[in-house]
């Protein structure tokens, strides 16, 4: 496991539907790191199991072992947005603290996406949802529509990228937000770039055009409900739920821990709003 301990690690955090794949792609233009957006062992096929065991044997025994014996770079990047559900913690409490980007989309474009997809949480299988084990729970979701469960998707990872961020922060760590406007211009991906102590792109093998993956004949659909009623419904049936505590961070005592994820929240809520349109 020599190999891996030397190797950087840096994931991103982020709903999806928000440019993770072209992030990969961007970042192939970075020299001497590693750059994947959803390669194997894929976090998606253990995702259900996150929600009710840790995942920390698939770290030890699956993903780390390949990155270690298969990657030669020195900065390994995974893009999935799969890593934000249930992938982080178990890697904390072994003791190994990525860099960690905070990928983000307003929240209803976000939402729209997924709904337009088809992918609705708790009604598809690599999606976290409400019922599942998470820092945001929503009161009466299952006579929630799918768009406001797609909404409240949004908010609850918004939620997640608030509390890793001070978790790798408070670690040493880095963690950069960014955004799907900023990182498809020049200036905003090297600012990333910069921000993450990574070498100048070859700009000759970037470029900002981003590839819709919604389908085109479904891609201004709209629900037929009013958009802002069922978002302020999210917003009022929004709970904290505290099934999903870090239990061992280093150099973090539990009671700390679940002070800060009761303490982020309520901010978390207020500055999130404003995204929401």
């Amino acid at each position: 496991m020599r190999p891996l301990i030397d190797k950087r690690l840096i994931f991103v955090v982020s709903t999806g539907r928000c440019g993770t794949r072209f992030l990969a792609g961007a970042f192939s233009s970075v020299p001497d790191i590693a750059a994947f957006h959803e390669p194997d062992p894929n976090f998606a096929y253990e995702l259900r199991q996150s929600q009710f065991f840790s995942n920390a044997p698939f770290w030890k025994d699956t993903k780390l072992p390949a990155i270690a014996n298969n990657i030669a770079e020195d900065v390994y990047i995974e893009t999935s947005h799969y890593f934000g559900g249930g992938f982080f913690e178990p890697l904390l409490e072994m003791g190994i603290v990525p860099d960690i980007i905070l990928l983000k989309r307003p929240f209803r474009d976000t939402a729209l996406s997924f709904w337009r997809r088809g992918s609705i949480p708790s009604k598809k299988f690599d999606l976290v949802g409400p019922d599942d084990h998470v820092y945001l729970g929503l009161d009466g979701w299952k006579q929630m529509t799918d768009y406001q469960l797609c909404y409240w998707r949004c908010i609850e990872v918004a939620c997640r990228q608030s509390l890793y961020k001070e978790y790798v922060s408070k670690l040493g760590g880095i963690a950069v937000d960014a955004s799907l406007e900023d990182i498809t211009k020049r200036e905003g991906f090297r600012e990333l770039v910069n921000t993450l102590n990574l070498q100048e792109p070859d700009w000759s093998k970037y470029s900002e055009s981003v590839v819709n993956a919604t389908d085109a004949s479904n891609g201004t659909a709209l629900p037929d409900e009013s958009l802002d009623e069922m978002e302020k419904k999210v917003w009022e049936n929004i709970r904290v739920c505290r099934r999903k505590c870090l239990l061992n961070v280093p150099q973090g005592a539990r009671g700390s821990i679940e002070e800060t994820v009761l303490a982020s929240i309520p901010q978390v809520l207020f500055s999130s709003q404003a995204l929401s349109r």
